[in-house]
């Protein structure tokens, strides 16, 4: 609707312009008394504007002789900006049509806004077709704008205009309602080069390039917002080239310089990432200052032919993202890659990240240095059987790493598995060792979810995930293990395990964790909890606990797993319980379907198994006590279960 509004304005505006006007002269030439002025309102050469100016700003066809002469349109706008400039008016209006400009400088301290008539609606398909707004062409190889604020006559301007001597920012440079398009399929060069510049606005932009160059490139830019804007192609995949790039500081020829780019706001932002990544942040491999604090809101990414990522930092700190939808449709690679953090990034917050795609990339998110999502969700369409990373931790060795999740969902279509170093919904992860270890220290409120094996993918499925806790002297040891069914590496197609869990209290000190254990197939999850507490002697007691609530087991050992996987060397078919300790209570559920077994073994002093069977189904809870060397058969007759 708005767009709508300013294509009939800008055309009315120039119209209102051009007619008041000559009418007005002409009505003068009549009388005799205003023939010079009449022929200087015909020629309308652009080497010497009139500086003419309306309400509503400066029209740019005032300054082109003859605006189906693609070869005069450059010079008309660079005479509408001199006019600017020289204060006739901040505003350049330009009305619908097919501009082939490039090449125009924004000075610092211009102020210059420029109003289109609306954006012109096309698709990557096709974006010659659509001609009822603003579009500014570009053929050559040097920008539409080249926003750049420091400079010195040593440096000079790096497409060839020379600025002042003294450097000082560009401020203010406003685009609304245009389409900018770059028509040259070698262009290197960014549509909008923007260093050292604050102030800027682009509302309701449109940006179009094939891949090689950028759409925008900023550097050293402060306090600039983009606005319902779409990004459509641009960068270049083989060089991690994005078609927003988002740079750190300007070093000028004498030495100078500016700081990072910060305050950057992207909100109401579509792009369609083509041919590399949407919004590139930062240089890992540069010593300078690192772009910080961006906002990217309610940001909708698409990609159909790029395997990189859409947002990939290098570096940067305080970036945060609120209600992203995320389209990607070919693998492998990241969705958002911060592994190329090299120390400089931090405080990230990703709100509602929103996933799906056709075939699965390898991992949603590379993280690391204090990296914060909130409400994630993966939304795996279809596709291939396939291992799938929602969270990826990028430097694993490095100390610093601080990872919280929460509110994290995932929603599979299709065998999909999940590889070693994903956690989903586990918070405050603190990461240790290299890459084939990862440890997690938990504390009171913390959500661990895991899902363990993929029937599909073995080789790719993680194999294990621990649960470790600090006894009273602040011993950290190992209290619950869940482990793939299936010798190490391999996993088997007859269980896996999913599940979710709440730490109430601290570890170590009456830890208390809600452990819903689920078999496969069918997905049921049963209320078996765990209850882990200090004995007072450094040692950790695990309590499984029935659904009154009391205790049927404790066991005070330094170390208590719970693992799934094969028993005394058999073939890998039962899902049990080891705990290193005899003569305990054991709870056990009922269970659908007659025919599912549980088996109890207590074969020496320091063994005690419960053991079902790889098609176990559970519910409810029973109870019963094994004494040292006991074996004993529990099978399901559909409610209750029965000694055999």
């Amino acid at each position: 609707m708005g767009n709508r509004t300013d294509v009939e304005d800008g055309g009315r505006w120039g119209a209102l312009q051009r007619l008041s006007r000559r009418r007005m002269l002409g009505g003068v030439a009549a009388t005799g008394a205003g023939a010079v002025l009449v022929q200087k309102a015909t020629a309308r050469d652009a080497a010497t504007p009139r500086n003419t100016r309306s309400a509503f700003g400066i029209d740019i066809l005032d300054y082109i002789r003859n605006p189906a002469d693609a070869t005069t349109h450059t010079a008309g706008f660079k005479a509408a900006i001199a006019a600017a400039i020289a204060g006739d008016g901040d505003e350049i209006v330009i009305p619908a049509g097919k501009w082939y400009v490039e090449g125009l400088s924004i000075p610092r301290r211009a102020s210059l806004k420029f109003r289109g008539a609306g954006s012109t609606a096309f698709s990557w398909l096709s974006p010659d077709g659509d001609t009822t707004g603003t579009q500014l062409i570009r053929t050559g190889d040097r920008p539409i704008f080249s926003a750049i604020g420091p400079a010195s006559v040593e440096s000079g301007h790096p497409y060839g205009d020379v600025l002042d001597v003294f450097s000082s920012f560009v401020r203010d440079f406003v685009l609304e309602d245009m389409t900018l398009h770059n028509a040259n399929e070698n262009a290197t060069t960014p549509l909008v080069d923007m260093k050292a510049c604050s102030g800027g606005n682009f509302s309701r932009v449109v940006w179009y390039s094939p891949p090689g160059s950028s759409l925008i490139s900023l550097q050293s830019v402060f306090d600039t917002r983009f606005s319902n804007c779409f990004f459509s192609g641009g960068g270049l995949e083989a060089t991690g080239l994005g078609a927003v790039r988002i740079l750190g500081q300007v070093t000028n020829g004498d030495g100078t310089s500016y700081r990072e780019s910060k305050e950057l706001q992207f909100v109401n932002c579509h792009s369609e990432s083509y041919y590399g990544p949407a919004y590139e942040i930062g240089d890992s491999a540069s010593t300078l200052v690192k772009p910080a604090l961006m906002l990217f809101s309610n940001i909708k990414m698409e990609s159909q032919l790029t395997t990189g990522p859409h947002i990939m930092v290098g570096a940067g700190s305080s970036i945060m993202t609120s209600n992203m939808y995320v389209s990607h449709w070919k693998t492998p690679g990241p969705v958002v890659d911060l592994q190329k953090c090299s120390g400089f990034y931090g405080n990230v917050s990703f709100n509602q990240i929103f996933k799906e795609g056709w075939v699965d990339p390898s991992c949603r998110l590379n993280v690391s240095k204090n990296a914060t999502l909130v409400n994630l969700n993966v939304n795996l369409l279809s596709g291939p059987a396939s291992t799938v990373n929602v969270v990826t931790i990028a430097n694993p060795a490095d100390p610093q790493n601080n990872i919280t999740i929460s509110g994290a969902s995932q929603r599979a279509n299709g065998a999909n598995g999940l590889t070693k170093y994903h956690r989903n919904g586990i918070v405050r992860q603190r990461v240790t060792g290299d890459t084939a270890n990862c440890e997690y220290i938990f504390s009171k409120g913390d959500l661990i979810g895991w899902s363990l094996g993929n029937p599909a993918n073995p080789s790719g499925s993680l194999q294990e995930f621990s649960i470790r806790g600090a006894d009273a002297s602040g011993n950290v040891g190992t209290f619950i293990t869940l482990r793939a069914d299936g010798p190490n590496p391999a996993t088997s197609a007859r269980a896996a395990v999913f599940g979710a869990a709440v730490l109430l209290e601290s570890a170590g000190a009456n830890a208390y964790i809600n452990f819903p254990h689920q078999l496969e197939p069918p997905r049921r999850y049963s209320g078996v909890q765990v209850y882990a507490t200090d004995d007072g002697s450094g040692h950790l007691q695990l309590v499984l606990r029935n659904q009154s609530g009391s205790a049927s087991a404790v066991v005070t050992r330094d170390m208590v797993t719970y693992t799934t996987t094969e028993t005394l060397g058999a073939a890998p078919q039962t899902d049990y319980i080891a705990l290193l300790d005899y003569g305990a209570a054991i709870s056990l559920p009922t269970a659908e379907g007659n025919g599912n077994k549980y088996t109890l073994k207590n074969l020496t002093t320091e063994d005690m198994e419960v053991a079902t069977t790889a098609s176990q189904t559970v519910e409810g809870m029973v109870g019963i006590t094994l004494s040292a060397g006991a074996s004993i058969n529990l099978v399901s007759d559909g409610s209750n279960w029965r000694i055999i």
